[in-house]
């Protein structure tokens, strides 16, 4: 090989990545909501609720994680799907500000 990587090899690494990241943050998630839950059953509610938050924060951002990771990789082959992240991550954001407003 002469050490370029085709449009497939780089789509396959971007699958990858994401599914690392997936899993990554799926069980971490799910490690965070586990000890906010075990908090709970002994009555630190204080605690037990942060870490439900996280654990749900988490849950939650990991789509915006992908969306970045997919602007990032897509920036030179397309570069019209780099406006259409920016654009999409700022309505999520817009969201998430007026949510945390109601």
């Amino acid at each position: 090989m002469t050490g370029t990587t085709t449009t497939g090899q780089r789509d396959r690494r971007l699958r990858e990545r994401i599914a690392v990241l997936m899993r990554a943050g799926c069980t971490v998630s799910a490690a965070v909501l586990i000890v906010g839950v075990v908090l709970s059953a002994f009555g630190t509610d204080r605690s037990a609720a942060a870490f439900l938050c996280g654990g749900c924060a988490i849950l939650i951002l990991l789509p915006v994680a992908r969306l970045v990771l997919m602007s990032i990789h897509f920036r030179s082959t397309a570069p019209g799907f780099v406006p259409v992240c920016v654009l999409v991550l700022c309505l999520i954001g817009a969201g998430a500000a007026g949510g945390c407003w109601i």
